[in-house]
């Protein structure tokens, strides 16, 4: 079973999430303060990281370039989120290493079909290795 971390400062979309994820039987688990992020890391894994752009003490696109450059979790997908419409946004969150990326509010449909791409990109990733 795939695990995955949402990180949002927002409760309310942290809930929506979670309870999408579990309705599919997906493990989840939630961070509201994204500063504990690699903390969380150090003691619970997980396969794919749903990441909040917008966010206090440090923003979504600094912590995915962050990820993105420490060899212990460079490789871990990362999804971000945002309601934001402008399109350089999306830009600097590809640029920056994200696997996909989703606007707020989330779509049940688009989030569950995302994943399940994000899913079987691993499984073939590791059958080939």
């Amino acid at each position: 079973m795939y695990k995955i971390l949402i990180v949002d400062d927002n409760e309310h979309n942290v809930q929506q999430v979670h309870s999408i994820l579990e309705r599919y039987n997906y493990s989840s688990g939630f961070l509201l303060e994204p500063e504990y992020f690699f903390e969380r890391l150090k003691y619970e894994s997980f396969d794919i990281v749903l990441m909040d752009v917008h966010m206090p003490n440090i923003d979504g696109l600094t912590l995915l370039k962050k990820v993105k450059t420490d060899p212990d979790f460079d490789q871990i997908p990362i999804v971000m989120l945002t309601a934001d419409d402008n399109e350089k946004v999306l830009k600097e969150c590809f640029d920056a290493g994200a696997t996909d990326f989703l606007k707020k509010p989330i779509s049940e449909l688009e989030l569950i079909s995302r994943l399940k791409t994000i899913i079987a990109n691993a499984e073939y990733v590791k059958r080939i290795q």
